[in-house]
């Protein structure tokens, strides 16, 4: 069991409301008048496991607000959350395809139930409905934003997939491959330190980020 430091124990209950509101926003945006869709979703719904995505941006609208638990009441902050963890598991379901997976978290893959295509094809429906998610936030940068460092990201796979199997892939190209994968972290480090501030209206959060981001940097070119 984890051990919650006591100054933290007044954000753990209004968290854990935060979090069912983001799983409630999750399948809601999933829905679907056909059987076949809905069942294939409620299955993957299974994969959320332990909700660190959007517990992490939750948390970061918290600090935005310097601790101010209100917070997590903010729509705003719910819906991104569950765009974050829509996208999570579009990659989780297209891995399983790319690994050839047959288990996923104690339960069988979309693939291993059905076909590759229809895993390929759920693992699209996820991306799709979690754009349709983030525009309906109302702001269009943030929207463009988790667009581009999920186009980062793709590209990050397809990458890995044309060097598969490729022994003679040196030290420097697989170093390159892991700085552009490393880029698109910070890109979502910078779209938080950007758009909470605009969302939530705090400041603290906007300070910190940029001096860690700044910090980070700096030992990355160190090494």
């Amino acid at each position: 069991m984890i051990e919650i430091d006591a100054r933290h124990e007044r954000f753990v209950q209004p968290l854990a409301t935060a979090l069912g509101a983001v799983a409630s926003i999750f399948e809601r945006q999933l829905a679907s008048e056909f059987p076949a869709v809905e069942s294939l979703c409620n299955h993957v719904g299974r994969y959320r496991g332990k909700m660190l995505r959007p517990t992490l941006t939750l948390l970061s609208g918290l600090a935005a607000r310097k601790g101010d638990v209100t917070a997590l009441e903010s729509d705003s902050l719910r819906r991104l959350a569950a765009v974050f963890e829509m996208i999570h598991m579009a990659t989780l379901v297209h891995d399983d395809v790319l690994d050839e997976a047959d288990d996923r978290r104690g339960g069988a893959t979309v693939n291993r139930l059905n076909d590759n295509e229809t895993a390929v094809m759920l693992g699209d429906y996820l991306i799709s409905n979690a754009f349709h998610l983030a525009a309906s936030i109302g702001d269009a940068d943030l929207t463009e934003r988790i667009g581009r460092v999920t186009n980062t990201l793709c590209e990050g796979e397809l990458i890995q997939l044309h060097h598969r199997d490729d022994l003679g892939l040196d030290l420097g190209q697989l170093v390159h491959l892991l700085l552009e994968l490393r880029d698109a972290l910070f890109e979502f480090g910078d779209l938080l330190e950007q758009r909470l501030d605009a969302l939530l209206g705090g400041d603290l959060f906007l300070r910190q980020q940029r001096h860690l981001a700044l910090e980070a940097r700096r030992v990355q070119l160190v090494l």
